[in-house]
């Protein structure tokens, strides 16, 4: 596999929000074009026969928490005498181990009040029943997303990109010092990854119905990955009815509707994503592959030539082609890979958990006990430490 050509031997690729939804965010300076969309369900309808038939998540659950949620949320709120105590009192219960605490699962794309029932989500379902808490204890909230470097995860055929978004919840203004000027507004952050971006990073507002609308496209594309075709649409199509210029959506409706060798709609499909996004990286790739599909191999070689000058720059790239070339049993490119992101950012964790995978393929023991230990080092989270702390100890007990 040649890892200057993205699509080469790489399976599409879906996006998730904060752990599921598509919309690829990289090129912080991209400009977003004042696009017309007209999202007109009935244009597809036709290819999912007896779609009407599935169940979708009621828009109205979403957000809701039951009588016990809402009296938890007013007990601790009480406790509090300020503003500030009392947003600070609900972020730590979030994970405060004698409280909600909350675990990271990848696939826990919950409403508020199953994810307070199960403690577990990922970040949007963690950002949705903060917001929840937050409102219930009468605090001003907002949602924004958090636009960084592309990264992924793998499952099966797929690699799902990863989005992001938190919260904020606003505190006690700071007043300006200097007569005439406003106030300064002082926000807290509620983000199960904060520590894991380093310096300035660009943000954009969302509001609840773009929030509801990456939840559906999470749920449409996880039923994408199991094949089950009527209830992705189901979800797409209410992502886009509430928010018809969510880019990741389109993205994965043009996914699903290749699926169905609809290759014209799907096409127009993609277009609308990019325009909407010119920095959708994933949208690009995914039209490459279908060009490809259906011999336009000039228009494809051009999309993947841009990406690869973009994501050449990117870490998590090269761990994804690491990952890819790890599949193949090609364990000399993956291992070149691999080092490759760590030359643009040494403290990837997942590049040093790759290079004691190809470690552990090559039967060198001692580097994979070297690797595990710089990847616990590296690790971003206290939950990846536990992870490769495991493995190590898994791997000490075997000697």
């Amino acid at each position: 596999m040649n890892p200057s050509v993205p699509n080469s031997n790489i399976g599409q690729t879906i996006r998730f929000a904060c752990t599921f939804v598509l919309l690829l965010l990289l090129s912080a300076c991209a400009a977003i074009k004042p696009v017309q969309v007209n999202f007109q369900p009935q244009r597809y309808d036709h290819y999912f026969p007896g779609f009407e038939a599935t169940d979708i998540v009621p828009d109205a659950q979403i957000f809701w928490l039951n009588n016990d949620a809402k009296a938890y949320v007013r007990e601790r709120a009480a406790l509090a005498e300020t503003t500030d105590d009392k947003a600070l009192t609900l972020i730590n219960d979030l994970f405060s181990p004698s409280q909600l605490a909350l675990d990271y699962v990848y696939g826990a794309n919950t409403v508020a009040q199953e994810t307070f029932d199960n403690g577990t989500a990922n970040c949007l379902s963690l950002t949705i029943l903060a917001y929840a808490m937050a409102e219930e204890a009468g605090l001003e909230v907002s949602f924004q997303e958090v636009f960084e470097d592309e990264s992924w995860n793998q499952a099966g055929e797929f690699d799902l990109a990863n989005g992001h978004v938190n919260l904020l919840i606003a505190r006690k203004p700071r007043f300006s010092q200097v007569p005439g000027l406003p106030s300064r507004k002082l926000t807290y952050t509620v983000d199960f990854f904060p520590e894991s971006r380093e310096g300035r990073v660009k943000t954009k507002q969302l509001s609840q119905t773009a929030i509801k609308s990456y939840f559906y496209s999470n749920l449409g594309a996880k039923a994408l990955i199991e094949e089950d075709y009527n209830k992705a649409w189901a979800n797409f199509r209410q992502a886009l009815l509430l928010y018809p210029r969510d880019s990741s959506a389109w993205n994965n409706l043009a996914l699903l509707l290749s699926r169905k060798n609809a290759n014209s709609e799907a096409v127009y499909a993609f277009k609308v994503a990019t325009e909407l996004r010119p920095d959708n990286y994933t949208a690009w790739e995914n039209l490459a592959g279908l060009y490809r599909k259906i011999d336009n191999t000039e228009d494809a070689d051009q999309i993947s030539q841009r990406l690869t000058r973009v994501r050449n720059k990117n870490p998590n790239y090269h761990v994804r082609m690491g990952n890819r070339y790890l599949v193949n049993g090609e364990y000399e490119q993956a291992e070149s890979a691999f080092y490759a992101s760590l030359r643009l950012q040494q403290n990837n964790h997942y590049a040093w958990f790759g290079l004691a995978r190809v470690a552990a393929e090559q039967e060198d023991e001692e580097s994979v006990r070297r690797y595990l230990n710089k990847a616990r080092e590296t690790a971003d989270s206290e939950g990846f430490a536990r992870r490769y702390s495991r493995k190590l100890h898994a791997l000490n007990a075997s000697l």
